[in-house]
């Protein structure tokens, strides 16, 4: 049995996976929620894409006209959806019209209430409880896609490799902080960092 290659295992490997899928040149239109993380996370996935011979259209818009865009096929997918919490009730409204797919973990995002170090801390601060579950759980950040649109445009091969895109908080933290903190845009970052460990 061969064993499976993913993002986290060898970046190197990883990429010479996805360039041997090398396909014609398809459109495929991105919603990118227009906030830091998630451009950093839309940028990595559209590298991925290109290398496997993808034209990317990236379309930035906030969290619920992505969703409307989706459900009335404006764009084949959105980087990224947090679910099952945040964007959960987003997403019951595009199944009302189309079959999505969960593809990848792209970093797994939680709601944090806090009080920022900078405010003077007169009484003591409790933790902040939640018995009505406001805030959700922690939610997994994944590529939601028109499960008809992948499985016309996409080989298998392609769809397992999209679904190997697992990354972590730290990741996604350390392309955000390339972008903010260093001024790189947001695919140089990506560039980087996925030919900062290979030889």
């Amino acid at each position: 049995m061969q064993k499976q290659v993913t993002l986290l295992s060898s970046k190197k490997d990883f990429l010479t996976k996805v360039r041997a899928t090398n396909t014609t040149h398809k459109k495929i239109v991105m919603g990118i929620t227009d906030l830091s993380f998630h451009r950093v996370t839309g940028a990595l996935v559209t590298y991925i894409l290109e290398e496997m011979g993808y034209e990317v259209q990236r379309k930035y818009a906030l969290h619920e006209e992505n969703f409307r865009r989706l459900k009335d096929e404006e764009i084949d997918m959105i980087s990224s959806a947090w679910l099952p919490s945040s964007h959960g009730v987003y997403k019951k409204e595009v199944e009302k019209k189309i079959e999505v797919i969960e593809l990848g973990l792209h970093y797994t995002p939680y709601a944090l209430w806090g009080v920022p170090d900078y405010i003077p801390h007169t009484y003591k601060i409790r933790d902040l409880k939640d018995p009505e579950g406001l805030l959700g759980i922690v939610d997994r950040a994944v590529l939601l896609v028109n499960k008809k649109k992948i499985e016309k445009t996409f080989t298998p091969e392609q769809i397992e490799i999209l679904d190997e895109i697992v990354l972590s908080n730290e990741i996604i933290s350390e392309l955000d902080y390339m972008v903010n903190r260093e001024g790189l845009s947001n695919d140089e970052a990506v560039r980087k960092w996925f030919h900062q460990d290979i030889k």
